[in-house]
């Protein structure tokens, strides 16, 4: 029988890097049913909706570093034609301290992306907003290329319309058969939206690929609590993607983070470490002091498996380390690290 062995997971820079990394999305479930997302509407056309699955996996390096999420986890599948109402499927980060004084705040998003089929003219690929399920806020775009192997990018500050969209190489279409690391930024201060195509890992922020200052929806009111993910299918035009290794985070490092120096402190979303007493190993069984919601991830940051509504987890893990992370029905995160020998 394999032995399990616990070692408090401490680090005195642990409020500081939680505070950068608001949120990850591995889409390591079965559905988004069963998952963190809310799904609101139907998908009306013959075509499967939001799925996600091992295939394919999306990598993204620039020389010998790689994307903190490359080749982690599962892929999600945005597959649809056509929707008369919005397909809407959501999901909350942590919120982030706005117009904070001694420093200006900022988010950042970053996501692997690849053209699954070709699309509609203009359709969006996915919202950073302040309410749930809003259709307005932040957006990145995917637009139709001259041929079926080529596209572009493009954001817009607060819109639904195509029609104001800033556009990523208009002209010189992109390449839909390759992976693309994209990073979305809002500025709180300037009320920028910024958009960065294919960004060098770890390296320091560059100027964007193209941005939103509001030049063509200036009158839109500034957001000023962005805590939301939107995935978002409305009106005539398809939006055929594959994406992975979601995150939103306050700081461009931990957009564009390596994933061989990543360490799994820098990305939990909890600051509490839990009493000897709350989670307890028995064999393969994880067990909770009490009722509550157990997630088991690698220190890469993919969770490895989740169970709600328990006080235990049944879980064959191989050797290696593990972070066990408990919600209890009060909402307080406990957070453990394991050892399998």
């Amino acid at each position: 029988m394999k032995k399990i062995y616990f070692t408090t997971f401490l680090c005195s820079l642990s409020i500081i890097l939680y505070a950068q990394v608001l949120m990850n999305e591995t889409f390591d479930f079965t559905s988004f049913t069963t998952s963190d997302w809310t799904t609101t509407g139907t998908v009306t056309t013959p075509n499967t909706g939001r799925t996600v699955s091992t295939n394919p996996t999306l990598t993204y390096s620039t020389g010998s570093d790689s994307y903190i999420f490359s080749g982690v986890g599962k892929t999600l599948t945005n597959d649809y034609k056509s929707e008369t109402t919005n397909y809407l499927s959501s999901r909350s980060f942590s919120i982030v301290a706005i117009n904070n004084e001694s420093t200006p705040n900022k988010v950042y998003v970053s996501f692997l992306y690849k053209v699954m089929a070709q699309g509609g003219t203009a359709s969006e690929i996915l919202g950073v907003t302040d309410i749930l399920n809003n259709t307005s806020g932040i957006k990145v775009w995917y637009g139709k290329g001259a041929t079926s192997s080529s596209f572009k990018l493009g954001i817009t500050r607060n819109s639904n319309s195509s029609s104001a969209t800033q556009w990523f190489a208009p002209t010189t279409a992109l390449d839909a058969t390759v992976t693309y690391l994209i990073v979305v930024k809002y500025d709180y201060t300037t009320n920028v939206a910024s958009l960065f195509v294919n960004p060098t890992i770890k390296s320091t922020e560059p100027s964007p690929s193209i941005y939103d200052d509001g030049t063509l929806n200036a009158g839109l009111t500034p957001k000023s609590a962005l805590k939301f993910l939107v995935l978002r299918g409305n009106g005539a035009n398809a939006a055929y993607f594959y994406m992975s290794g979601l995150r939103a985070t306050q700081t461009w490092s931990e957009a564009v983070a390596d994933k061989s120096t990543a360490t799994f402190n820098k990305y939990l979303e909890s600051e509490n470490f839990s009493p000897s007493n709350t989670i307890k190993v028995y064999g393969n069984t994880i067990a909770t002091s009490s009722v509550g919601d157990i997630e088991v991830y690698n220190l890469q940051g993919a969770r490895i498996c989740q169970i709600k509504n328990t006080n235990c987890l049944k879980s064959d893990l191989a050797n290696g380390f593990y972070i066990v992370k408990f919600t209890d029905v009060l909402g307080d995160n406990y957070i453990k690290k394991i050892t399998i020998r």
